[in-house]
């Protein structure tokens, strides 16, 4: 099993923030736009095992105070709006995410995680370090061969 690198893990989601970033045209997309970007967030796990993500909870219409659940779909954390529980979105638009639902995940203090607002399904998506590293994968392969090196500039060490 390979070991999670912090640093290029930031760098891959930065890079792939941009490029999504770059997808879209000025202005504010129109939501029935199939190609339409969800409203999204990355977070990094505090040491209280909260994640900050006040636009994605926006965009599912939960305000502060709004009662939420958690559970799995395959490889991906769930969070939905619940009548009763124990976690609750504070004011600051953070969530304690669940101790043994973090463990299943490989999800640690000062990890990284995507958070995808899915208000159709009435869902924010939660994905780790590892959920995300087997996402990406199959859209990163090409770039992994040496012919995919021609189309891109490549900086020797000390450019730049």
């Amino acid at each position: 099993m390979s070991t999670f690198d912090r640093k290029q893990f930031h760098a891959l989601m930065d890079r792939c923030l941009d490029a999504a970033e770059s997808l879209l045209e000025p202005g504010i997309p129109d939501p029935s736009d199939r190609l339409w970007l969800p409203q999204f967030a990355v977070s990094i796990i505090n040491d209280r095992s909260r994640v900050c993500a006040p636009r994605v909870f926006e965009a599912m219409g939960w305000p502060s105070g709004t009662v939420v659940g958690f559970g799995w779909v395959g490889d991906v954390m769930t969070i939905g709006a619940v009548e009763w529980g124990r976690a609750v979105i504070d004011r600051r638009g953070h969530v304690r995410l669940p101790a043994d639902m973090r463990r299943d995940a490989g999800i640690e203090a000062g990890d990284p995680v995507l958070l995808v607002a899915m208000p159709e399904e009435g869902l924010v998506a939660v994905l780790g370090p590892q959920a995300l590293g087997r996402a990406l994968s199959p859209m990163l392969a090409p770039v992994r061969y040496p012919q995919a090196r021609a189309v891109i500039p490549l900086l020797t060490p000390g450019e730049g």
